[in-house]
């Protein structure tokens, strides 16, 4: 274990470094967003009131005024805020809280990708969803970890057949540019292409889709739309993306486990061969020393068992 200094110190090192990466991300969104969104609010709000002034003068005949038009416009924006319906001209008011989107919405709390587009109002609702993701999130991510360990064994499996290469260049090669690319073709080219068939998004929002809710960002800003009444074939799209998530969370996962694990074998690797390149150098000052290539010093892990058992007899 580490002494409290020095954990102390690489405690205080981290949190400069992680405030100083948040102070980063807020300068540069400040000055990416700031602007372009204050003047499309700007832009919005003219063409809003250029179009109600527009339907006011049009129907002035019927009685229409602006201030009955604000009113109704305020009551649909509360009605839509509080996602109480969905409107379909050839079916009428549907509700929201329908079995394949009660899923995707069980989806995100386990996941903790709280996208916000759903929620829930009741105190009732409030309140379960609580406990439910108190339960859930434990659950999910015990899941995922298994699920994850599966695909590694996988990946171990299908990177042996590759372990009898001659070429150690090409072998190392192999192993990073096969995992990079196959992850990056399930987790962010299958699901783009699929995303601007079935919604009609650009490919960069598509991707941009898949990140947000693979990292467990979850803004909500981009959504796929909830068709009302639905279909066989809606439905068919909602399971598969709701088992896309879960499969790529499990691969994120374990591939975050296993970078660690690379990492740890990276440092104990550079532990073990200072050891040794000291070893060697007491090696070579003893010979040069006694001129006898015969005895030479013991070990850093030869030492410690001789000296604990003679610090024992003592």
């Amino acid at each position: 274990m580490k002494p409290l200094p020095r954990r102390l110190i690489k405690t205080i090192i981290l949190s400069v470094c992680f405030y100083g990466y948040l102070m980063l991300g807020a300068l540069t969104f400040q000055a990416t967003e700031a602007e372009p969104h204050r003047n499309l609010l700007k832009k919005s709000r003219r063409q809003l009131l250029r179009a109600l002034q527009n339907f006011t003068d049009a129907n002035q005949g019927c009685g229409v005024a602006m201030d009955r038009v604000r009113a109704l416009l305020q009551a649909a924006n509360n009605a839509w805020e509080r996602d109480a319906f969905l409107v379909d001209p050839s079916n009428g008011v549907q509700p929201v809280w329908n079995l394949v989107d009660s899923m995707a919405f069980s989806l995100a709390v386990v996941t903790t990708i709280g996208y916000g587009d759903l929620v829930p109002r009741t105190t009732g609702g409030q309140v379960f969803c609580t406990l439910y993701a108190a339960a859930g999130v434990p659950l999910c991510y015990y899941m995922l970890m298994v699920v994850g360990k599966t695909f590694r064994t996988a990946w171990v499996t299908l990177f042996n057949c590759f372990a009898n290469l001659k070429h150690r260049v090409g072998r190392r090669i192999l192993y990073l540019i096969m995992p990079l690319t196959s992850l990056w073709i399930f987790l962010a080219v299958i699901p783009s292409l699929t995303l601007m068939q079935t919604e009609g998004w650009p490919y960069l929002t598509a991707q941009y889709y898949s990140f947000v809710t693979l990292s467990t960002i979850g803004f909500g800003d981009e959504q796929p739309r909830r068709t009302s009444p639905y279909t066989g074939y809606a439905y068919s799209i909602k399971v598969i993306f709701i088992v896309y998530i879960l499969l790529g969370l499990s691969i994120i996962s374990i591939t975050f486990s296993g970078v660690s694990m690379a990492l740890s074998e990276f440092r104990e690797k550079t532990k073990r061969k200072r050891k040794c390149a000291l070893h060697r150098e007491q090696i070579e000052d003893h010979v040069a020393v006694t001129n006898d290539p015969s005895v030479t010093p013991l070990s850093y892990r030869q030492r410690v068992p001789i000296q604990s058992a003679v610090t024992s007899e003592l």
